[in-house]
């Protein structure tokens, strides 16, 4: 009898385990069946308030949370967006990058297990009964778009297995915001394309068309100097045309990655001194550039660049003198900076004036905003980098820097260089 008592408390446990692995399955079973209904309710998200609502609330279940929520990433802050268990008040509360623990999984760009809240310094209690949480981020191209956050009243509610659940909801929810960003973006430069291109068509197309009308109907009866008016101005605006359609022609070729860039040793006092002489105001231009300076870019492109940032000076410095610098900084990298005293760029709004049919301040000035953008994407692909300084008030600077050519790879300046003064007044 005795010897059958291991055999009975074996058998014991062997049920014991099994029922408890059943249980434990069962629930598991259930946690990924709501996992899939997770999904589903977060294929609808796309920014919807009710829907991310949805999505939180499934995942309390899941994660057996006293409060959960999704914060996205909107304008530099992370914006509380989808809810379940704080109160009404808290909805659209923002954070900083760093602040709070759903601001630091965001600013790390890794998830927060935290066994308990109350010990974490800049912990922020939006729910006064929360003891542990955990805050993981949605990753969509390269960059934190949400931050899961699932908080509960228990200490250490949440382990490393949790993350297994959460992590993936993060970065498809992540996924479907930035699709939605991408789309609205989408949608907006077409807007913005129509109306600027449209505009900017139909400018010198009208000067063109009345100028041969003129001439064609009328050309016997007015004098010379009338018809080289009318020639002049039906030219310029061939140009302004011409320009048009090649700035948008190399901005889709941009985006295709079909542009060639040939990099060379290239001397920046040429082609600044280029630039500036083919420049109908090129008596306000100073030009401060060492003529042996040298970059490793490509000339054509450079002299594009130079030229789009030295005509955006003249029409949008005032009356002011335009000035073109240049010189070597550590690194390796020359920096030249084109300088204007105009009325200059609201900080707000600089990111702006490098992106495509942006137009920043006169819109009278004609343009489609496409220079800046031109000039910006060259350069990168000349391996060096663009970035603007300006305040409103104050002017604007540009300044576009490359690797530096060695001494010996640069070549000589040109003789009808050498006896020329580019400094002009």
């Amino acid at each position: 009898m005795l010897a059958l008592l291991p055999l009975t408390v074996a058998g014991v446990a062997l049920v014991a385990f099994r029922r408890g692995y059943d249980a434990a399955r069962q629930h598991d079973d259930a946690r990924v069946r709501l996992h899939v209904d997770i999904v589903a309710d977060a294929m609808t998200v796309v920014g919807d308030r009710s829907a991310s609502d949805a999505v939180v609330r499934r995942l309390a279940e899941v994660l057996d949370a006293d409060a959960t929520a999704v914060g996205t990433v909107d304008g530099g802050r992370l914006r509380l967006f989808g809810m379940h268990g704080y109160a009404g008040g808290v909805r659209d509360y923002t954070l900083e990058k760093g602040e709070g623990l759903s601001g630091r999984a965001w600013a790390s760009g890794e998830p927060l297990v935290v066994t308990d809240v109350r010990s974490e310094p800049g912990y922020i209690p939006l729910n006064l009964g929360i003891r542990s949480g955990i805050y993981v981020p949605g990753m969509a191209r390269g960059r934190v778009a949400v931050v899961l956050s699932a908080e509960s009243a228990r200490l250490g509610a949440y382990t490393e297995k949790d993350l297994l659940l959460i992590r993936p909801i993060a970065d498809l929810l992540a996924a479907m915001l930035e699709s939605r960003r991408m789309l609205r973006e989408a949608e907006q430069l077409e807007e913005r394309l129509l109306t600027l291109v449209g505009h900017e068509m139909r400018t010198p197309l009208t000067t063109i068309f009345g100028s041969l009308t003129t001439l064609r109907h009328y050309g016997d009866r007015v004098d010379a100097a009338v018809r080289d008016d009318l020639l002049d101005a039906g030219l310029r605006a061939s140009r302004r045309l011409e320009r048009l359609v090649e700035a948008l022609l190399m901005a889709a070729r941009l985006d295709a990655n079909d542009v060639t860039f040939r990099k060379t040793p290239v001397l920046v006092h040429r082609v600044v001194a280029e630039v500036v002489t083919a420049t109908a105001d090129a008596g306000r231009v100073a030009i401060d550039v060492p003529e042996s300076l040298g970059v490793t870019a490509d000339t054509v492109h450079l002299g594009t660049v130079l030229q789009q940032l030295v005509e955006n000076a003249v029409l949008h410095g005032g009356d002011g003198p335009i000035e073109v610098l240049a010189a070597e900084i550590a690194g390796g990298v020359v920096a030249i900076e084109v300088c204007d005293h105009g009325a200059g760029i609201p900080k707000d709004e600089q990111d702006l004036a490098l992106g495509r049919f942006r137009r920043i301040g006169e819109h009278f000035v004609p343009g489609a905003g496409l220079g800046l953008y031109l000039a910006r994407r060259l350069v990168e692909g000349m391996g060096g980098s663009l970035e603007l300084r300006s305040a409103t008030g104050e002017g604007c600077i540009v300044s576009v820097r490359l690797p530096v050519a060695e001494a010996a790879q640069v070549p000589a300046p040109r003789a009808a260089f050498e006896a020329e003064s580019y400094v002009l007044g």
